[in-house]
């Protein structure tokens, strides 16, 4: 799994893949979930969707994403997607559950998820990237107001 940033805490091969939520995974600097699929495009058209389920005592399952592209750039691709507390809050309705699924699915041109990834994003997570691109001399970075408009 040597396709997808290093960043991401938790990576599996294939489509799919479960993580357990830590306790208190819900506080108040918890902004979102970032998920990550790598995917083969091999022809013009295609799509892409992003399912997360809610395991445990009352499964659920909320579609994140699904969004079809065109492209002259055919190949490898690393297809990144926010999902941010708003939108959980919005959907799921809450912070008990303790495990997820996310499954990613494909349409169309893509010989499938080839590997896939999720994190927790937190407010520190924004404060760090911030610091290493301060470090590296580039002016860019991040904000929570940026995060949580996307």
């Amino acid at each position: 799994m040597n396709n997808l940033p290093r960043w991401l805490t938790h990576q599996s091969l294939g489509n799919s893949i479960s993580i357990e939520l830590p306790p208190n995974w819900c506080n108040g600097r918890w902004m979102g979930f970032v998920l990550c699929a790598y995917v083969n495009v091999i022809g013009e058209t295609f799509g892409l969707g992003a399912r997360v389920m809610v395991l445990g005592d009352m499964p659920h399952s909320h579609y994140a994403s699904k969004t079809f592209f065109r492209t002259t750039a055919l190949g490898s691709h690393i297809w990144l997607l926010y999902f941010s507390h708003d939108d959980w809050f919005a959907t799921v309705g809450n912070g008990e559950c303790s495990q997820i699924e996310v499954v990613f699915e494909n349409y169309g041109s893509v010989e499938g998820v080839r590997e896939c990834g999720v994190s927790l994003v937190y407010e520190q997570d924004v404060e760090e990237f911030n610091q290493t691109i301060a470090r590296s001399g580039n002016s860019g970075g991040i904000t929570s107001e940026s995060i949580s408009s996307e």
